[in-house]
């Protein structure tokens, strides 16, 4: 007698044992009759089936013989009637998700309880659910949108994982659900990268034959016309916001973090000793500065009181943060809410110079824009971005504002930080080029540093540091 014939599945064993047994009998479909041909009768699938089925009738399941019709997929125009009720909702999640149970014929003793106890963790875990589901989100949404409007299609997909995001979220911490979460979050934002890029390449090829180069006395001009016809710098800058997007989301609401030290005078620790040592009613062990402006402890080569050097390097590393995430006027709104209005006066200083009365044809004034002495602050920057002195985020802060790219880099500690250093390096050093090359610059100023001119970026290396 057959060994293969004794040794039957635990599936069939008992309907009553287990629980994948109980899922079957619900499963059973009913069968057509080989031998007469009339419909179907309700009866169990034999467990092992496949031991006996002509090998033949499986090769058509692999490769298709004809060439399958995708024109609905990959042309214009209406949906095929066939590959849409292919694809119906009762079918194709069928084909793209077996049942837990569909293998089970064809596989050893182990093998079941294995393809069993998967099933169940599967079912059991919500991170695994909701990457499962997304594939029919994606699905319908593609069928829904006609081909012309892909970049509502891409916000769905954007959103879609978006929303997966937010489920997991409340599903809990577990490993594996955070896991999926954060692949569903990279995801998403790579859905948003690729609307930006994809949308600034058609409308550039809509404009390719306009040209829209004008002299011009303005530094904000021409460097607006820098970005119309330069694609590298256009895209260079749409990665970097995309950067400062994601930052931006994790950022959260940051004015619930910073309570510690908002208050309206700068230093009042440092303030506090250099009063009561002016009223001789207490010495101080470490010599501190007898000035208070911002200078000061530079200058001097002193330090402040120690409780307002703790202030300040938690406030320096969140205005960095802020920088991070493209939030500068945020940043600036803390420095004046920490009684530092100096600070975000400093951050003001990278917006070109533009003059409209320049070109105006009327007879009233308009205000002017910018910085008109931009490269002298940029080179305080860059001075301030190698004063070892200075906290790290102090100096990085700086780095960003100045293009100092070795001093931006100390402080970037995931690839996201070290991607937008680059290209936020790479945007600014063409910026200054295209300003020193149509004559706006101002020859008798300092020039820029060397290691910021003569350095060869190259975008395509970025994405693999």
């Amino acid at each position: 007698m057959d060994w293969q014939d004794d040794l039957m599945s635990p599936v069939v064993r008992d309907t009553a044992v287990t629980r994948a047994a109980r899922r079957k009998t619900l499963t059973s479909r009913p069968i057509p009759s080989p031998s007469n041909g009339s419909p179907g009768v309700s009866m169990v699938t034999p467990a092992r089936p496949l031991l006996r089925t002509p090998g033949s009738l499986f090769r058509h399941a692999v490769t298709p013989r004809l060439n399958p019709d995708v024109s609905a997929i990959l042309a214009t125009g209406s949906r095929n009637q066939r590959f849409t009720r292919n694809l119906d909702d009762s079918d194709w999640t069928n084909s793209l998700y077996p049942s837990p149970l569909s293998g089970l014929a064809d596989t050893s003793f182990t093998d079941d309880i294995t393809n069993i106890s998967s099933a169940l963790l599967k079912e059991d875990d919500p991170g695994e659910s909701a990457a499962s589901s997304l594939l029919a989100d994606f699905l319908s949404s593609f069928l829904k949108h006609s081909s012309s409007a892909v970049f509502d299609l891409l916000e769905d997909y954007h959103t879609l994982c978006l929303d997966k995001v937010a489920v997991l979220q409340k599903a809990g911490a577990t490993s594996r659900t955070s896991a999926v979460r954060w692949i569903l979050q990279q995801e998403s934002s790579t859905w948003r990268l690729m609307t930006s890029l994809y949308r600034d390449r058609v409308q550039s090829a809509l404009e390719d034959d306009i040209d829209m180069t004008v002299a011009s006395e303005s530094e904000k001009v021409v460097v607006e016309q820098l970005f119309q016809r330069d694609a590298v710098i256009r895209q260079s800058q749409l990665v970097v916001d995309w950067l400062e997007s994601i930052a931006k989301d994790q950022i959260g609401d940051f004015s619930d973090n910073i309570e510690f030290y908002a208050k309206n005078v700068c230093w009042e620790n440092t303030l506090h000793a250099l009063k009561l040592r002016r009223t001789g009613s207490v010495g101080l062990a470490i010599p501190l500065v007898t000035e208070l402006d911002p200078d000061a402890p530079l200058r001097q080569q002193r330090p402040l009181a120690n409780l307002d050097r703790e202030d300040d390097t938690r406030l320096l590393k969140n205005l960095f943060s802020l920088i991070r995430a493209g939030m500068t006027e945020e940043a600036q709104r803390l420095c004046k809410r920490c009684g530092q209005a100096w600070r975000a006066a400093t951050l003001e200083g990278w917006k070109l110079y533009h003059d409209p009365n320049m070109t105006s044809g009327s007879g009233r004034l308009t205000a002017v824009e910018g910085n008109p002495n931009r490269r002298i602050w940029k080179l305080c920057c860059w001075s301030l971005s190698e004063e070892e002195q200075l906290d790290r985020y102090e100096r990085a802060i700086y780095a960003a504002l100045s293009g100092n790219l070795k001093a931006l880099l100390s402080v970037c500690v995931s690839w996201e930080d070290c991607v937008w250093a680059y290209f936020r390096v790479l945007v600014d050093s063409l910026v200054e080029q295209e300003v020193t090359s149509s004559g706006l610059a101002n020859q008798e100023e300092e020039p820029l540093p060397r290691e910021f001119t003569e350095a060869k970026y190259d975008s395509s290396h970025y994405y693999y540091y």
